[in-house]
């Protein structure tokens, strides 16, 4: 295995990015994981503690450009290439999408015997896709995970609660990791089960205008899949605790594996799901001068769905302009992975090479970008204004 020739870290052979001190390696074309049915890809690796972590910027004013050319309007992101469900999944990406085994309950199951089993099979998956380095989307699918089972616990805790046990909501949640709502929908950005569980609370107690508002935010997103929870209502208080005890127990074990970034927001809209919403943030915080919350926004819109390249992209970009360049590094190294022949992430791989002194490895990646046939106008004229500044 190569050593990094700036610290002598160890270099996967598939890395473009030294993952302790940032600095590049010679731009060669991303190797194609072996298809084994699951995720295969390079390792990542983080600094830890005790490790040097590079403060240089790596900023040069054609960044400027293209933040401009793809924020505007308020500071929506244009995608064209969302499809109507909000994912696209192009021919050249190594993402692959999540398949459940065989052994799925029978549809006479009860729901949350099917919502038992989807957390199952996501964690085995976020597992392997952690395993394999791909760090983002397995944050992606451990939210999809602990989200809805998060949400079922607090709507058994409130149901305990309606139904006369302790004096508020809060004796019934005691220990629990999480009781409120804006805290279960920031620990899973792309899960709809939030909004359905708390209009199934809302409709338990006959308020229909606020079960319709919460129902629709569930059904808006993509990922939302007729539920029939309503059994619940009927439980008797013993089974209902029996049933909280497994939610918990499902709950607790998802998070001894996985600890949820922070991404608590003060109101809920029910577009976190979207990457379009965290890009408008990302927009609005831009033109306030707040490049560190811009590129955190970009990460959420990330996390909300890694399969949308153009995020990565930007954030690779917006996050080069924090003090802590690591965390674009990191999602670079991500999105080579996912999407080798992505114009837009080879843009950004361009620019990082170039702002490093690497001019090579920044026209290889130029050339990698100009061969993609879907690279919108305005990218192809960033990279034509690269390679006039490096002399391609």
């Amino acid at each position: 295995m190569p050593n990094c020739s700036n610290c002598g870290a160890e270099i996967n052979g598939a890395q473009k990015f030294c993952g302790v001190c940032g600095a590049p390696v010679s731009a060669q074309p991303v190797a194609a994981p072996t298809s084994t049915g699951s995720f295969k890809s390079p390792a990542i690796p983080q600094p830890t503690q005790g490790q040097r972590k590079s403060k240089k910027k790596i900023l040069i004013p054609i960044v400027c450009a293209l933040l401009v050319a793809v924020i505007g309007g308020g500071g929506w992101l244009i995608y064209s290439n969302l499809n109507q469900n909000g994912a696209s999944m192009s021919e050249s990406s190594n993402s692959q999408p999540y398949q459940p085994p065989a052994d799925a309950p029978p549809s006479t199951a009860l729901a949350h015997e099917h919502l038992f089993y989807e957390a199952d099979t996501m964690m085995a998956y976020a597992r392997m896709a952690e395993d394999s380095g791909v760090t983002l989307q397995a944050e992606y699918v451990y939210g999809h995970a602990l989200a809805p089972v998060s949400a079922l616990r607090f709507c058994l805790d409130n149901i305990l609660w309606l139904k006369g046990e302790g004096e508020t909501v809060e004796d019934i949640v005691s220990a629990a990791p999480y009781g409120d709502w804006n805290e279960i929908v920031a620990v899973g950005l792309g899960s709809p089960m939030p909004f359905y569980f708390e209009g199934l609370l809302y409709d338990f107690q006959d308020m229909t205008a606020e079960a319709t508002a919460c129902y629709k935010k569930a059904e808006a997103n993509p990922n939302f899949v007729v539920q029939d929870f309503n059994y619940l209502k009927s439980m008797s208080v013993d089974d209902l605790y029996e049933l909280r005890s497994l939610v918990v127990e499902k709950e607790l074990a998802i998070l001894d594996e996985y600890t949820p970034r922070a991404h608590l927001y003060a109101e809920r809209t029910g577009a976190e799901f979207a990457p379009e919403y965290h890009m408008a943030l990302a927009g609005d915080k831009l033109k306030e001068g707040n490049s560190i919350a811009a590129a955190g926004s970009c990460l959420n819109a990330v996390i909300a769905n890694p399969h949308i390249p153009d995020c990565y992209a930007t954030a690779i970009l917006l996050g080069s302009q924090t003090d802590d360049p690591e965390a674009a590094l990191f999602i670079l190294n991500e999105g080579l992975w996912a999407f080798p022949s992505n114009g837009e992430i080879n843009y950004a791989a361009a620019m990082v090479e170039y702002s490093a002194g690497n001019t090579e490895g920044a026209r290889a990646y130029l050339q990698t970008a100009q061969a993609d046939a879907e690279l919108s106008s305005e990218f192809s004229a960033l990279c034509e204004q690269l390679l006039g500044q490096i002399g391609g």
